[in-house]
């Protein structure tokens, strides 16, 4: 068994070090797919936000896209499950076709870096996502699915999450038993999960493959005492990353919203729409997850990312001018949930 090594986050970190943050989080993945025009446009897209440029002529390097909004679970703090304050779009059930995903993705491939293949809906309900995965492979952008795990997966499934060329894989897993997972988790089989972990780091080692598995551990107020016996589990699990997200509560974001003033607000910037986009299992396109979560209006669809310049949509340009010296926040992003997260997120890394 490994020690895993502990590491702090703050969330309410400056604009500048929180992108810093981001890109040293994801650097390990991206760094093996980059291309002289990916640099080009990397480089391009951070002069951009720095200089608050709000016409860009550098494209998004990383993606949100939900493949399925679809779930196996029903979460209490999830859309899914019924948590409040969320968009309507959220509630409407798709899974993502290879093909519809290759129409809506390919303006975006010469330029990405990373795309996370996930967001409410459990990703490995879409039958095509170890081809969609390979695709992305193909075309040389890194990869990364969050998933509950709570499947019944074959050697064959595991096998080909593996060879698919997966680089990133978030198993969240909520408690140290069925009793403190299925508080949240609901539907959930806990013993399920363990069982399919060990046998996917088993067979990553035995092909000695480079897919990294995390395990994720919301945190609430009355399951601190069990982080330690938590941080033992990963351990065991010959996991590649331990991590703790703690003063989680069973609601999501309701009651999360961003309370400061706007001047707050705005201090702590946005490079969201700036460097990423978020895509719907139906190819809609919202200028950040966050945003499209509590109400932001949509840009369109992925598609016609190029033929409609989605990049410079008006409703696009006026969020980056909100956040110059003399612009006015929309109340979506003045109220933003992701900076009201005061919580340390604590990262236990195995280095392997």
């Amino acid at each position: 068994m490994k020690t895993l090594k502990i590491e702090s986050e703050n969330r309410l970190a400056s604009r500048s070090s929180s992108l810093h943050k981001s890109l040293k989080r994801h650097a390990s993945f991206f760094f093996k797919y980059l291309t002289v025009k990916k640099t080009i446009n990397l480089i391009l897209c951070f002069f951009e936000f720095k200089l608050k440029i709000v016409r860009c002529k550098s494209f998004p390097v990383y993606i949100r896209f939900e493949v399925c909004s679809v779930c196996n679970l029903r979460c209490s703090g999830c859309p899914l499950g019924g948590a409040e304050n969320m968009s309507v779009e959220k509630h409407k059930e798709k899974v993502t076709s290879l093909i519809e995903f290759k129409k809506s993705i390919n303006d975006f491939i010469p330029y990405l870096l990373k795309i996370n293949l996930y967001d409410e809906g459990e990703p490995f309900l879409n039958k095509e996502i170890t081809d969609i995965v390979k695709y992305l492979n193909q075309n040389k952008v890194a990869t990364c699915i969050s998933s509950n795990f709570s499947l019944k997966f074959s050697d064959i499934d595991l096998n080909d999450i593996i060879n698919s060329g997966l680089d990133h894989l978030v198993i969240s897993v909520d408690g140290i038993d069925q009793e403190s997972y299925s508080k949240y988790r609901i539907g959930g089989n806990f013993s399920l999960v363990i069982s399919n972990i060990r046998r996917l780091t088993s067979l990553i080692k035995e092909k000695n493959s480079t897919l990294k598995v995390e395990f994720q551990y919301l945190e609430f107020v009355d399951s601190t005492i069990d982080r330690d016996e938590v941080k033992k589990l990963a351990e065991s699990l010959d996991v590649w990353r331990f991590t703790v997200k703690t003063n989680c509560t069973r609601n999501g974001w309701k009651d999360t919203f961003f309370k400061g003033t706007s001047d707050q607000r705005k201090n702590l910037g946005c490079y969201y729409i700036w460097f990423s986009g978020s895509i719907l299992s139906n190819g809609t396109y919202f200028a950040c997850d966050f945003g499209e979560d509590i109400g932001m209006e949509k840009i369109g669809h992925a598609m016609n990312f190029l033929k409609n310049k989605l990049r410079n949509h008006s409703n696009i340009v006026n969020l980056r001018k909100s956040f110059t010296q003399d612009g006015k926040l929309t109340e979506i992003c003045l109220k933003c949930p992701q900076f009201a997260k005061k919580e340390k997120r604590n990262a236990s890394i195995l280095n392997k």
